[in-house]
């Protein structure tokens, strides 16, 4: 399996709905999702996902915006990613269902259309002296 796919599935774990944890361990991606993407039946779907997350990433580090933003936005990416590669959309935080990556690509992109540009943070002094930025 790929990098930004295992990335992918990273995130879907982490952000997983409350209903599917047990004892504060997430259960929504489990090892027969993993071994079944790694089958052959899938192989040419998971390198779709990469190539697509790959582009998508490098897309959005030209974006002014600012980091934490563009990071929500890749967020966003990956669990849709995931989701519709392990079919399980319903389930998922983001019940939205797509045909297929390239819908996904095209949310995201409008995704990044509609955050705000990059602006200089705002700072003030914290009472122990620090700097604290506000973005």
């Amino acid at each position: 399996m790929t990098v930004f796919v295992k990335i992918a599935i990273l995130a879907t774990q982490v952000s997983c709905p409350e209903s599917k944890r047990v004892d504060n361990f997430s259960r929504f991606v489990t090892k027969g999702d993993i071994q079944m993407l790694k089958g052959k039946k899938y192989q040419g779907k998971v390198v779709d996902a990469e190539k697509m997350l790959s582009q998508c990433w490098d897309n959005m580090q030209a974006n002014p915006m600012a980091t934490f933003e563009k990071n929500k936005v890749f967020g966003r990416l990956c669990l849709r990613t995931t989701l519709h590669l392990l079919s399980k959309e319903k389930s998922g935080r983001d019940t939205t269902e797509f045909a297929n990556l390239q819908e996904i690509r095209d949310a995201f992109t409008e995704d990044l259309k509609a955050m705000p540009q990059q602006h200089q943070p705002r700072c003030i002094l914290h009472p122990r002296r620090k700097m604290l930025c506000l973005w």
